[in-house]
């Protein structure tokens, strides 16, 4: 699993907003060990972001999932590219 490291407010941000506009996916989830872990304030959340979706889970909660926005994925995706 891949650490993402949030040095710069930018980059807080675009996860801040991630978190935020997520959605909470109904029902069971079937999902892989996650390629990503990063971490807002005290809280700790893996990641998964392919080509088309985006969802995150709190280290905490792993019964609950949410899916990431368009938009959320979009930032993400460049931001994983580019470091």
């Amino acid at each position: 699993m891949e650490n993402i490291e949030l040095n710069e407010a930018i980059e807080v941000a675009i996860f801040v907003k991630a978190v935020k506009d997520s959605t909470k996916e109904q029902g069971i989830s079937a999902i892989e060990y996650p390629k990503y872990i990063f971490k807002l304030d005290e809280e700790e959340w893996f990641l998964w972001a392919t080509e088309d979706t985006g969802r995150i889970m709190n280290v905490k909660d792993t019964y609950t999932i949410y899916l990431l926005s368009d938009s959320s994925l979009k930032e993400i995706k460049e931001f994983i590219n580019k470091n």
